[in-house]
């Protein structure tokens, strides 16, 4: 079994005041590089981002009108996306070698719980030539909190969370 690497709150944003990822994005590409060294395609890695890797709530939308929370977290990622190339590159060549992401959604990416902005982000971070194959779905996993430790008890922003994506009528 590959080794597993821990990493929460990078909260990665547009560059602003509250974004200090600029900082740190080298060195994380640096530690996906070494991940892809140490653990061999028969037993790959698994990098698990524990909450708040992207911080859709930083992110500007000022003088956007947005209908949906699709469009509005596709806005938001492409933003991200501009901003962080580099960062996007070095995840698509961490995933081209066969190595595990499993993204655990945290209070501020908590969009990625709706599988259609679930498929969306993932085209984004999933190399191209992988998209339409199962494969890159399946080294790169979302879950939530509760799906990862079912004992803990549940708390009523998850109800919400769920009502909100009843009244925006995703899949």
């Amino acid at each position: 079994m590959g080794k597993k690497y821990f990493i929460s709150d990078t909260h990665i944003g547009e560059r602003g005041k509250i974004d200090d990822f600029e900082e740190k994005e080298e060195n994380f590409c640096m530690l996906l590089k070494n991940i892809i060294e140490d653990n061999t395609e028969g037993d790959p890695g698994e990098l698990v981002l524990l909450g708040d890797f992207f911080d859709f709530l930083e992110v500007s939308t000022k003088g956007q009108d947005f209908k949906d929370v699709e469009k509005k977290v596709e806005y938001i990622i492409d933003k991200i996306e501009s901003r962080y190339s580099s960062l996007f590159s070095a995840i698509h060549e961490y995933l081209k070698a066969k190595q595990k992401i499993f993204y655990v959604c945290g209070n501020h990416d908590y969009y990625m719980l709706f599988p259609r902005i679930y498929h969306m982000v993932a085209q984004r971070m999933i190399p191209s030539e992988m998209v339409d194959l199962s494969e890159g779905y399946r080294l790169f996993q979302v879950s939530d909190y509760y799906r990862v430790c079912p004992t803990t008890s549940r708390y009523s922003g998850r109800r919400k969370i769920a009502k909100l994506g009843k009244q925006s009528n995703f899949d």
